[in-house]
């Protein structure tokens, strides 16, 4: 019984390991890191959609644009 008490003492300390970081703050490091890789993901996203919609206007392909709000993509316009 000894060696539970030492090992939640030392939990409650703050001694997880080399870092040292106590659990109070692992949930809040989660949750950051999880934002910002939404972010990562979001601005990937919108970049590859902006490189594509240039991609399109340096074609020549504009019936996609304007057509988009109709549903009716006709490149032949």
């Amino acid at each position: 019984q000894n060696k539970l008490n030492a090992e939640s003492r030392s939990k409650r300390a703050g001694s997880l390991g080399e870092s040292g970081a106590s659990l109070s703050i692992v949930n809040s490091l989660d949750v950051l890191r999880n934002r910002l890789l939404l972010e990562i993901a979001r601005k990937k996203a919108k970049e590859g959609a902006n490189r594509n919609r240039q991609i399109l206007l340096s074609l020549g392909k504009r019936a996609f644009l304007q057509s988009r709000a109709s549903g009716i993509y006709d490149n032949n316009v």
